[in-house]
C-alpha cells in the first residue's frame, strides 16, 4: 500500500508540474526581466563607429550593458518581446538585472584579442541564474529573459540563451541558444541589432518549439 501511495504521489507531482507550465504559457501575460550579462564576454574591438572612441570593460559594464537594457523602454515597437513570446501584455521588470549586471567584474569581461568562449554546462548554470531574479511588479507568472553568452566582434555573432521560467518558484522551462546577426551604425545599435534578430528568431521559431517541448515534460 505504501508503494501504491508513493508512487501515486510522484506521478501527481509530475502531472501538477506540467499542469503549471501549461498554464503559464497559456497566459496572456509576462514578465521581460531584460538582458542578463552576468556570465558574458565580450571579444574584439567594442569601439563606436569607425574605430573613434575605443571602450573597455569599465566602459562595457557602467555604458553600454545599461544602454542595451534601455533599449526596450525606449523602442518597444522595434524590440517587440510581448509579440515574440505570444503575450499581449508584457511587464518590463528588469532592476533584478540591472543589479547583477552591475556587479560584473570590468576586469575580466572584455578581451580585444579573439577568444573562444561558451557558458559551461548551461543546464547547470541557467537554472542557478534565475533563481536571482525577483520582480517588483509580479511574484506569479512566466518569466521571460536573454541571458548573453558573447558578443563576438570577429565572429560578427552575439550567441544569447531565450529562457522562460516560473516566477514564483523561479524554476526553468526552457531554453534555447540562438545567434544573432549585429546590424546598424553606432555600438549601440550594431549590437541590439543582434538582438533584434534574436527576437525574430524567437517570435518564428524558438518560442514555438522551447513552450511545445516544456508541456511535454513528464
Amino acid at each position: 500500500m505504501k508503494k501504491i501511495i508513493l508512487v501515486f504521489f510522484i506521478f501527481t507531482s509530475s502531472f501538477v508540474s506540467s499542469q503549471n507550465i501549461k498554464e503559464l504559457l497559456a497566459a496572456d501575460s509576462a514578465v521581460w526581466f531584460g538582458l542578463d550579462f552576468t556570465k558574458a564576454k565580450f571579444t574584439g574591438s567594442f569601439a563606436q563607429s569607425f574605430g573613434i572612441a575605443p571602450n573597455d570593460g569599465t566602459e562595457i559594464v557602467e555604458k553600454w550593458i545599461p544602454e542595451w537594457n534601455k533599449i526596450f523602454f525606449k523602442e518597444p515597437q522595434n524590440f517587440d518581446i510581448g509579440e515574440a513570446i505570444k503575450k499581449p501584455m508584457i511587464y518590463r521588470d528588469i532592476e533584478a538585472v540591472n543589479k547583477l549586471n552591475a556587479k560584473i567584474n570590468k576586469d575580466s569581461v572584455y578581451s580585444a584579442m579573439p577568444v573562444a568562449y561558451k557558458i559551461p554546462n548551461p543546464e547547470i548554470i541557467i537554472p542557478e541564474m534565475i533563481k536571482n531574479y525577483k520582480s517588483e511588479t509580479k511574484k506569479a507568472g512566466l518569466g521571460c529573459v536573454f541571458i548573453v553568452e558573447s558578443y563576438n566582434k570577429e565572429a560578427h555573432n552575439a550567441y544569447v540563451f531565450f529562457v522562460l521560467f516560473d516566477i514564483s518558484t523561479n524554476t526553468l522551462i526552457g531554453y534555447k541558444r540562438l545567434i544573432g546577426i549585429p546590424k546598424g551604425i553606432g555600438l549601440r545599435n550594431f549590437w541590439s541589432g543582434a538582438i533584434k534578430d534574436i527576437i525574430k528568431q524567437v517570435k518564428n521559431s524558438a518560442y514555438p518549439s522551447v513552450s511545445w517541448n516544456a508541456t511535454k515534460k513528464k
